[in-house]
């Protein structure tokens, strides 16, 4: 009887998984570090990609800019953005979905503390699966 009204008040009172997961996102983010992978399994970091991400409830907004040298043959340029653009999470509060005129972009949340976040999102049109490393600023 005492283990049953001890589960019932933790199960009451402890906050959900997505609560927990918001009041760390919420807040300004710059991108430290942005890497690329290619369809074909290589590996490219821009460690001077210039970027932020801001979460608000249910809102985000974001951009980087970055660039990276393709094997010394040429330099590519990569970017995302996003303005006041909607978002949602998933039940178990590891993904992001931001949905868009085309699609809907799965950013999958792969850290995140009160001061360090790390996601990716995989882009089937261009096969390259893009990961941001970021440090939260406020």
């Amino acid at each position: 009887m005492k283990i049953g009204v001890l589960v019932s008040f933790l199960v009451l009172f402890s906050c959900s998984k997505v609560t927990k997961q918001e009041k760390r996102l919420y807040g300004s983010w710059k991108v430290l570090q942005f890497r690329i992978e290619d369809g074909e399994g290589f590996t490219f970091y821009d460690s001077l990609s210039n970027g932020i991400f801001e979460f608000e409830p249910q809102q985000i907004n974001a951009s980087n800019v970055a660039s990276y040298n393709y094997f010394g043959q040429q330099l590519i340029s990569d970017s995302i953005g996003f303005s006041a653009a909607s978002f949602y999470w998933s039940t178990d509060a590891t993904h992001l979905f931001v949905p868009r005129s085309t699609d809907t972009l799965d950013l999958r949340i792969l850290h995140l503390t009160n001061t360090a976040l790390e996601i990716e999102y995989y882009d089937p049109i261009q096969y390259r699966l893009r990961r941001f490393n970021c440090q939260k600023i406020y």
